[in-house]
Formats: structure tokens, C-alpha cells, sequence
């Protein structure tokens, strides 16, 4: 518990279990965050020898035991995973030019997690006629009645600015708007969790006037469930666009309610997105009863229908990563019309052991690389292995207790693994 162990209290403890009938015993390396941080330190001499006492104990006593295969109760993570072995997602970004004539442009790099980064693809996407140019709202007048609130930590691309929204009952609906010197058309909004928060509803509006709105799209905010949440809805032009948040908490029980949405990112786009494109591309989970449509109130997962004059062309998909240098910048002769130049890369989730002791802290190993959970498995439970007699010694089992990890969705050797599986290049569209 957090370094408060000695070799008596684990005799004490295994011999309790013996008497008590107990014939399996399960180790971990965790903290329990109500006890105060105990003086034997992860991986310390004395450590060790709690470690080799309670094996031998487990044998005298003819207890079976297990022990947790990482620092924590969850997953496997360590010290000892470097960002490169970590579980790994997808990021990107965008930015739109026009042809014809050579491009010579800056591509901004995607979101970096524990300064790590390696680049996949870049995509020159042509524009479909349908989706005019619009800035998403980048030159928009941004405005809000929430207290304490920063607008441009939420418009910025980083997702790791941060904003919170809270109210109280009694309190107006909360919002944010959009003012524009001339109309613009989106056709899809995206909203960033952080954190685990509360539960709440928002309704995305617009307006010609700036003083009557009406209903554009809806979006359902979980209790705690961080993640990215993406509408999309036929093409609407105005000049104003408000996102009003209300129904926060339990409305069958407010005063238990905690009324704070935790908010790193709000984007307006004028493309076409998946709706909960996030956990569609294994970014994140999908709330087990969003899986249920006969729950009152569970938002539909469906396929938005997209006119063929809106919708991307794969025939006309280019790969130009040969063209993007180092130092970030592409060039490129692009053909006529205007391209949204996808720069598709790599960086780990950031997803780290939870809980344990801050010397036993480390990311999470990569599930889907061999290499990676070799080099876990040899940090620490090869060495117990050897430490205490290996397949002789008192312990006859590694487990993971539970999942908290999140989801990884790219490792290192994606590619040549998907080309092995699949029978094609997966930057090529099928």
C-alpha cells in the first residue's frame, strides 16, 4: 500500500488468509491515494526483499499466488516505457491551398504527447464543389455569458488548453457564439472533453440577426466519459452561430450534481464528418448505452447521408507525403482546385499507470507491438522471475486487474501489419 509494507505484515497477512481458508493471493504495487506514500521505494533493495519474502511465504503456505505484471492495478505501464513504446494514436492537420501552380507551404504539425511524434501520410484531398471554402470560424467575433471563460483556449488547435464551464440551478443556459461579417456555411461541430465532468446536453443554434436562433443540431455530453464528440448536419449558412449548453447533471437529483464541463476544444467546420467519428476511428469507447437505442435519450449512431456533390472523391485523393520535407514544409505542384492537405502522424496517448507510487509512474506499453511488451515484460517480471526461483518459486501466475488504459488505434509496424492482413497499402483508399 503505497510503500507501507514489511516483511511481518506480509507473514501476517498470508497467514490470516491460510487460516481463513484462502488458498489464492493476488500482488500489487499500488498506492492508495487516502494512505500517506510509505518509506520502501519501487524497485528499492528493500523492495526486493519484500518482494522474495512474500514468494517464499506464498510457497510455505501453500498459497497460490499472482502478481500484477506493472506498477498499479491497471493495465501495463512502467518507468521504464519510452514514448516510442507507448500506446499510440492517430493525430492530424489540416490546411487548405489552391491550384494550380506550386505549393510551398507549412504544414502545421498534429498534436504531440510526451515529445513524441513520427509522421504517417500526407493527403491532398480535393475540395468537393459542394464544400465551399469557409474558415470554420477562425474570423469569427467570439463571445460567451460563461464567468472565467477564454474563448481562444478553445478555439486553438491544441488540445491541451483548457476551459471550464460551470452553473448552478437557477443559473442561465450557458453559451458561446459566433459572429461573422458575412454568412458562413458548416456542416459539422466538433466539442472536446478533457475530463470527466458532468453530464449535460448542447445545442448548437444559428441566426441571421444575432437575436433569434433556431435549432441546428443537438449534441449528448455523457457523465464521465472524456472524449470527442463530432455532429455533423445538412449545410447551414448565417452570420451567427451560438452553442448553448444546458440539462446539466441529474435532473432527478441537481444538489448531487457536479455542474462542470471540463472543455479543451471547439471547432466549427465546414466539412462533413463522421458523426462520433472519434470512436468510430478507435479513439475512444463508445458509452455502452449509446449501443442501446431503446434507452430514452440515447443519442442515434448512424450513417449521415452526404450528397455526392459534398462528399471527398477517393479517385481524387493524392498521396504527397514524398513531398513533405523534415522541417515540416511541403512542396508540391498541385492541379486545379482547391486541396485540403491532411498531414496524418503518430504520438503516444499519454496514457500512464494509475494508481501508483510517483517513482512507479510510466506510460503504458503499446498492446499492439511484440517489441514493446517484451521490453515491459522483461523490466520487471522477468527480473521477479529470476529474483525469487522463476517456475519453482511460490508464484504461478501475472495478471492485469482491470482496464482504465483507454484505446490505442496505431503502433510503429501498422502499415506492413495491415498490408500482411489486408492485401493492400493502407494509404491507399479502397
Amino acid at each position: 500500500m503505497g510503500g507501507n509494507v514489511n516483511k511481518e505484515g506480509i507473514t501476517a497477512d498470508l497467514e490470516a488468509m491460510k487460516k481463513a481458508g484462502i488458498t489464492c493471493a493476488l500482488g500489487y504495487t499500488d498506492q492508495n491515494y487516502q494512505v500517506p506514500i510509505g518509506p520502501v521505494k519501487f524497485m528499492s533493495p528493500e523492495w526486493w526483499k519484500n518482494i522474495r519474502h512474500t514468494v517464499s511465504e506464498a510457497k510455505r503456505l501453500g498459497i497460490t499466488l499472482g502478481l500484477h505484471n506493472g506498477p498499479g492495478w491497471e493495465g501495463s505501464s512502467g518507468p521504464w516505457i519510452k514514448p516510442e513504446q507507448s500506446m499510440q494514436m492517430v493525430v492530424t492537420s489540416e490546411k487548405r491551398v489552391d491550384g494550380p501552380g506550386k505549393i510551398s507551404v507549412d504544414l502545421p504539425k498534429p498534436q504531440v504527447n510526451e515529445g513524441y511524434y513520427e509522421d504517417v501520410a500526407v493527403l491532398a484531398l480535393k475540395v468537393p464543389a459542394g464544400q465551399e471554402a469557409s474558415t470554420g470560424g477562425n474570423n469569427a467575433t467570439v463571445t460567451s455569458n460563461i464567468p472565467g471563460f477564454h474563448p481562444a483556449m478553445l478555439l486553438d488547435t491544441d488540445w491541451k488548453t483548457k476551459s471550464e464551464v460551470a452553473w448552478k440551478p437557477g443559473d442561465d443556459p450557458r453559451w458561446v457564439q459566433w459572429s461573422f461579417a458575412k454568412p458562413e456555411t458548416l456542416r459539422s461541430i466538433v466539442l472536446v472533453e478533457y475530463s470527466f465532468g458532468s453530464s449535460a446536453t448542447a445545442q448548437l443554434q444559428s441566426s441571421q440577426d444575432g437575436k433569434n436562433f433556431t435549432s441546428v443540431c443537438k449534441l449528448t455530453i455523457p457523465e464521465r466519459h472524456s472524449n470527442v464528440l463530432t455532429e455533423s448536419f445538412p449545410p447551414v449558412s448565417a452570420t451567427h452561430f451560438r452553442l448553448v449548453f444546458d440539462n446539466f447533471g441529474d435532473p432527478a437529483d441537481p444538489a448531487k450534481s457536479d455542474h462542470r464541463l471540463h472543455l479543451s476544444g471547439i471547432a466549427l467546420s465546414p466539412e462533413v464528418r463522421l458523426d462520433r467519428w472519434y470512436e468510430k476511428g478507435g479513439m475512444a469507447s463508445m458509452p455502452e448505452r449509446w449501443l442501446d437505442t431503446k434507452i430514452p435519450g440515447t443519442p442515434a449512431v448512424t450513417r449521415q447521408p452526404v450528397p455526392a456533390i459534398e462528399s471527398f472523391d477517393p479517385a481524387r485523393i493524392i498521396d504527397v507525403t514524398s513531398h513533405l520535407q523534415p522541417s515540416g514544409r511541403l512542396e508540391w505542384d498541385a492541379p486545379a482546385g482547391q486541396w485540403v492537405l491532411l498531414r496524418v502522424g503518430s504520438t503516444s496517448t499519454g496514457k500512464k499507470t494509475d494508481p501508483a507510487n510517483p517513482d512507479a509512474m510510466g506510460l503504458e506499453c503499446d498492446k499492439m507491438s511484440k517489441a514493446a511488451l517484451d521490453s515491459h515484460w522483461e523490466a520487471m517480471m522477468e527480473k521477479i522471475l529470476d529474483a525469487t526461483g522463476g517456475k519453482e518459486s511460490g508464484m504461478r501466475g501475472v495478471f492485469v486487474e482491470s482496464w482504465e488504459a483507454g484505446q490505442q488505434n496505431w503502433t510503429p509496424k501498422m502499415r506492413e501489419e495491415f498490408q500482411v492482413r489486408r492485401g493492400y497499402d493502407l494509404r491507399r483508399r479502397q
